[in-house]
């Protein structure tokens, strides 16, 4: 599968590095634009 663009979302979680990281990993495997989306959560 041939991706052109990666979109990631990104947080203040303990998971954010592990995700940044594959998509990284993707985007260079596949010569992939890779596009961050940083998530903030709001308190109401």
């Amino acid at each position: 599968m041939n991706f052109q663009r990666i979109l990631v979302a990104i947080n203040h979680s303990l998971l954010t590095s592990t995700v940044f990281d594959r998509a990284l990993n993707l985007a260079q495997k596949e010569q992939a634009h890779l596009m961050i989306l940083h998530c903030l959560i709001e308190p109401i």
